[in-house]
């Protein structure tokens, strides 16, 4: 073969591997992977090791009607699934001895409001503490504020006696 053919064809070879899309690492594999079975449009992912991020990447659609991209700063509705995060977390804790979940909350919040000295922990995470679920703040209201208006509310029921998820 001719040497100019021979570059020619190892040229084309090169700009054709360079055109290629890389191939994903395993996270990329795995998160599209999901995204198929699960028919999620779109996800962000941040992995941080030492404090430090060390893959920032995202994936998909944030809006499927506007045919909107996933960036680093789309804001993703939450909903319930930090639920067994929360569930985890307060396990750890109690397994710590930082945390019981049948103390009372007034052992972990200030000023809590004498109907509330029977709520637990443990009410909260099952929703069965009384607390009113239509407790209005503003968006930008600290646990204080929130703690202040719902104490200002009566218990929807005794704590205990009855669980509502709201």
């Amino acid at each position: 073969m001719p040497r100019t053919i021979g570059n020619a064809i190892a040229g084309l070879a090169l700009a054709c591997i360079a055109a290629a899309p890389a191939h994903a690492d395993r996270v990329d594999d795995y998160i599209r992977k999901q995204m198929a079975l699960n028919h999620v449009p779109g996800a962000a992912v941040a992995i941080v090791r030492d404090g430090r991020i060390a893959k920032l990447q995202v994936y998909g659609l944030a809006n499927l009607e506007w045919q909107q991209r996933v960036t680093p700063d789309t804001a993703f509705q939450l909903a319930s699934s930090t639920k067994p995060f929360t569930g985890m977390l307060l396990m750890r804790l109690q397994e710590a001895g930082r945390l019981s979940l049948d103390a009372s909350i007034a052992r972990y919040l200030s000023n809590t409001p004498e109907a509330w000295k029977a709520i637990t922990v443990r009410h909260l995470a099952d929703h069965s503490s009384g607390i009113p679920d239509n407790v209005k703040v503003k968006p930008d209201a600290t646990l204080d504020d929130y703690v202040a208006a719902a104490a200002a509310m009566p218990l929807a029921h005794a704590p205990g006696t009855s669980s509502e998820y709201g």
